[in-house]
């Protein structure tokens, strides 16, 4: 069994499959500069600008050390920081500058603020033509809501993610107690950029992607439609919340989740409680069709009785000895864990999936590598999320430019 011990440092330096491909980062808070973070993680180089002052909000949402946040760490690792005043002439003139070295701008701006600062799409178009520029907003350029500001739990309870959530008795809608509608924003906006510069390589221009907000939350959650929702000609009883069914059991010492979906599946958790699969005579499942056999219906069908049975079995047993006993007869299930306990999971620490690392501000650190690996490309992780303006100096440099303490000194750059 592995210790546990999350690997030191991250593997073999390597170009990783965007080897090559440079993006400019002008977002703030978290869908953006997620979404430029995981491209990052894939070998391209990343240049984040932030606004001079404050800089990213995301530094302090959270706890912090030093101006640099765990939410700020996650998404803006395998990036350059420099810090330029977009509103000062000499501030956009050096945007603008490197908007010419890069293939992909990214910016989550209110739909019209990038257009009036000067790094709107056909500002870019200017000095670039096949500028690729991918634009996150809360929810699109048009229709009624294009001004609307809009923040993660809002999303979530436009896109139908809290109400499915809803408590089952009162129908009090539940928000998830993460920021689910940034990440799946972000995960969108950089399938989106790749897709982009994917028909770019293929002899098409450059172009304007729209990202919004509540577009990625719903089509996220219309996977999960059901009866009426998504088959507009159904009739049938409606499925209601397709995760009602998949809840916690208690053992002696914790919650486990079991969804054996499948007969077969039911059948083998039944073999491993000791619970007999038949019921009364004539007893029915919560669809209403007989539930005599356990072999004739899944986990999700089955009476409260045999549910029952199961579940006073396993409050006997430590999670331990559940999840072994389940593994034994092959039935899904596993621990509920605490995220902080999440590292320490044997699958992950046996595959090193978690890295440990040195900030120079933040101290010690512990970062997930990119959930995908590239056995061909595979690209080196760099935890060093950038203090505010670290690279100005450097990255003014390698665009030409000496004049920073100038710049500085007119307040263009920090």
């Amino acid at each position: 069994m592995s210790s546990g011990v999350p690997a030191e440092g991250g593997p073999p330096a390597t170009r990783g499959p965007l080897a090559g491909i440079r993006i400019l980062d002008f977002s703030t808070a978290l869908a953006g500069p997620l979404a430029t973070g995981m491209l990052g993680d894939l070998g391209a180089e990343v240049v984040k600008l932030e606004p001079t002052g404050f800089g990213d909000v995301l530094r302090y949402i959270g706890p912090s050390v030093g101006g640099v946040s765990g939410p700020y760490l996650a998404a803006n690792r395998s990036k350059r920081a420099g810090s330029v005043d977009l509103k000062t002439p000499e501030g956009l003139e050096i945007a603008l500058e490197f908007a010419k070295t890069a293939d992909v701008v990214f910016q989550n701006f209110r739909p019209g603020v990038a257009d009036r600062l000067g790094i709107g799409y056909q500002h870019l178009c200017e000095i670039k033509p096949d500028t690729i520029l991918v634009a996150i907003s809360g929810y699109g350029p048009t229709g009624p809501w294009a001004q609307r500001p809009a923040y993660d739990g809002v999303i979530q309870g436009l896109s139908g993610m809290a109400m499915i959530e809803a408590d089952p008795e009162t129908h009090k809608p539940h928000n998830l107690r993460h920021t689910a509608s940034d990440k799946l924003a972000a995960l969108y906006a950089s399938q989106a950029a790749l897709a982009a510069l994917a028909a770019r390589d293929r002899g098409q221009d450059g172009q304007l992607v729209h990202v919004p907000l509540l577009n990625s939350s719903v089509a996220f959650m219309w996977v999960d439609g059901d009866g009426r929702e998504a088959l507009m000609d159904y009739d049938g009883p409606q499925a209601g919340n397709p995760g009602r069914y998949v809840t916690p059991t208690q053992c002696a010492d914790g919650w486990i989740y079991i969804v054996a979906a499948m007969p077969a599946q039911f059948r083998s958790l039944c073999e491993a409680m000791g619970v007999a699969p038949k019921v009364n005579a004539g007893e029915t499942d919560a669809a209403g069709k007989n539930a005599s056999d356990a072999s004739n219906a899944s986990a999700m069908g089955l009476s409260e009785k045999l549910w029952q049975r199961i579940n006073e079995k396993l409050a006997q047993m430590s999670v331990a000895e559940a999840c072994a006993c389940l593994e034994a007869h092959d039935v899904p299930a596993g621990p509920a864990t605490w995220l902080k306990d999440v590292p320490s999971l044997e699958q992950l620490s046996a595959t090193n999936y978690f890295v440990k690392d040195n900030h120079p501000v933040a101290g010690k650190i512990l970062q997930t590598r990119h959930p995908a690996s590239f056995e061909g490309t595979p690209a080196a992780l760099s935890t060093q999320a950038p203090e505010h303006g670290r690279d100005t100096r450097e990255l003014l440099e390698e665009i030409g430019r000496s004049d920073y303490e100038a710049l500085k000194a007119k307040g263009a750059v920090e």
